[in-house]
């Protein structure tokens, strides 16, 4: 008992030991690990580098170029990656590395005691051979298991997020987005309004601007009427608005909000709010600035709330051109998706006619037409002139076929009849894989509830396997009802494959203020 217990404690022990050791060597080993990924890829592997060889001539010591391939060795991967990666990328695929090395030890730790055990009985017990058998199964057990890890590992390894030399920027003052190099993201002059792009993150500026202070460094930009009639004015100086004694008060107003030093610098915008609404009481507009004022708001309000409806039209008209554009490009199916729904019709068929003919081979030579009514009804439909007729015409159309074709076909149905099992396993898989290749954009709810007939029809001929003898008579019923309503919906998704649905309805985008 005592030994059993022991041998409990070293196993934990050495499981314990191993993955420390494992998670320590892997986040020691992983930029070698990267390096070695890189030069293993074939990508990397076909991108050589040619360097210019000069080799000395016969023809009086004259030299000619040449080129020579060299690959990339360590150093210069290394390099590579810390230049154009960063530093951070020697460290790709950590993570599934360190969740792969503890459940890897323990899964070939424990193949590799049950493999002994096994092969104990067989060779030579503690034998050579017994170590090399139960190491190479616990590694194949191991690497089998293991290997989606692996290649995630692998993948994040050989992926490459290179520095972006450009990156698009908005500016502050006109709202024009810029492409600018990626080291001057933080300081840019906009080619449309000349102003400056560079903050700190109290909101100034990140370098001095002498333009801001000295007259003789800023230009005076003047420019010509265009052609078309100019549009009225958005805004309008304060000395035309204002008498004189407005404008001067607005003109002492914002001087002294510009002076403006709080007392404590942490509750700058209270103080500051505190001492504006002072400055408003202290400088008021006399009643007829204020009603002209007043009056210009509204005129100014109108004026921005007809740009702001033509502006909406316009997204509105934009994204209905997109949305039936995107919906009429999306909506088309595969090819594969196709074939997928007719093999699942075709399955379904199948299914259908073995439930019509029972137990008999409609191949076989003077093979009868199937019953009019499905299996488990209590009924007799007589034999009429049209049934012979038909059965007549069926037996001319199979002595139309080759012998080696009717033997096949006899072969394939007896075949489908013993593993109708497998015929349903069949069709749920392919209707699964067909909504899985189709995609979210394509999804169809018959596809959804042919998926869910497929899944009620393989639960009935489980039933039926499990009560075999037993199986009560309205489970034949049910499950013929099951496969007649299976093969209508599979053959309406397999027809309706190609109709495009109509465009989704277009929904408006909110505003800030809805939301």
């Amino acid at each position: 008992m005592a030994t059993g217990t022991q041998q409990k404690e070293n196993t934990l022990l050495h499981l314990f030991a191993g993955g420390c050791g494992g998670t320590v060597g892997a986040i020691f080993t992983c930029p070698l690990e990267v390096i070695k990924t890189r030069l293993q890829s074939s990508r990397l592997a076909l991108r050589t580098v040619y360097y210019p060889q000069v080799h000395l001539g016969t023809i009086s010591g004259a030299g000619v170029v040449r080129q020579t391939s060299v690959t990339p060795g360590l150093l210069q991967v290394l390099k590579s990656i810390l230049e154009k990666e960063g530093p951070k990328s020697l460290f790709r695929g950590l993570g599934p590395n360190l969740v792969g090395v503890a459940p890897s030890r323990a899964v070939y730790f424990a193949c590799y005691s049950k493999a002994k055990e096994q092969f104990n009985g067989v060779f030579v017990p503690n034998s050579n051979i017994v170590h090399i058998f139960s190491a190479g199964s616990a590694a194949f057990v191991t690497n089998s298991l293991m290997n989606p890890i692996w290649m995630v590992k692998t993948r994040m390894q050989l992926e490459r997020k290179m520095k972006p030399t450009h990156t698009v920027v908005n500016c502050w003052f006109c709202n024009q987005d810029t492409v600018v190099p990626y080291g001057n993201r933080n300081c840019w002059d906009c080619p449309h309004c000349e102003q400056y792009n560079g903050f700190q993150e109290n909101g100034d500026y990140n370098k001095p601007i002498p333009a801001q202070y000295l007259e003789h460094l800023n230009h005076v930009v003047s420019g010509s009427p265009g052609p078309r009639a100019p549009a009225p004015p958005q805004w309008v100086s304060s000395q035309v608005l204002l008498c004189r004694r407005c404008s001067h008060h607005q003109t002492t107003k914002v001087k002294q909000l510009a002076a403006f030093s709080p007392r404590d610098e942490g509750r700058y915008d209270e103080e500051i709010e505190v001492y504006r609404h002072h400055l408003e009481q202290m400088y008021k507009l006399c009643r007829p600035c204020q009603a002209a004022v007043e009056h210009y708001i509204k005129h100014q309000n109108r004026q921005l709330r007809a740009l702001l409806l033509s502006h909406q039209f316009k997204r509105r008209e934009a994204d209905q051109t997109y949305m039936q554009s995107f919906c009429t490009s999306a909506v088309k199916a595969p090819a594969q998706v196709i074939v997928l729904r007719a093999l699942a019709f075709l399955a379904c068929a199948f299914l259908l006619t073995t439930a019509l003919y029972g137990t008999s081979n409609p191949f076989a030579p003077g093979a009868p037409l199937p019953p009019t009514l499905p299996p488990g009804s209590n009924g007799s439909a007589p034999a009429d002139n049209g049934t012979a007729a038909g059965a007549e015409g069926w037996r001319q159309l199979l002595g139309l076929l080759p012998e080696h074709v009717a033997e096949k076909l006899r072969e394939a149905w007896a075949f489908g009849q013993s593993h109708q099992m497998g015929v349903v396993a069949l069709g749920l898989l392919t209707c699964l894989l067909a909504m899985l290749l189709a995609g979210r954009l394509r999804l169809r709810r018959i596809d959804a509830f042919s998926t869910g007939l497929w899944a009620l029809l393989l639960g009935l001929h489980l039933a039926e396997q499990y009560l075999q003898a037993a199986s009560p008579s309205w489970l034949d019923t049910l499950k013929f009802s099951t496969t007649s309503l299976c093969c209508l919906v599979g053959f309406t998704a397999a027809v309706a494959t190609r109709k495009a649905t109509g465009p989704r309805r277009f929904r408006p985008r909110r505003s800030e203020k809805q939301q």
